[in-house]
């Protein structure tokens, strides 16, 4: 993502709306996971910038209902 200098964070108020949709798809590339395979995968594709908590996961899921 945005290296730490730029000043940006990964908190709610630096992400956009829909930031998280790709990422999430290709991490369910592979198969289905629980929430936090998910999370663990995000962590890791972003190398420690992106962490999201499990309860971010938990809001999309209500909003695509």
């Amino acid at each position: 993502m945005f290296p730490s200098s730029m000043g940006l964070t990964n908190t709610p108020s630096d992400l956009l709306p829909g930031t998280l949709e790709l990422p999430i798809l290709k991490a369910l590339v592979g198969g289905a996971k629980h929430g936090y395979g998910i999370v663990e995968h995000l962590r890791l594709a972003s190398a420690d910038v992106l962490n999201v908590g499990e309860s971010a996961l938990r809001r999309l899921d209500a909003a695509s209902a």
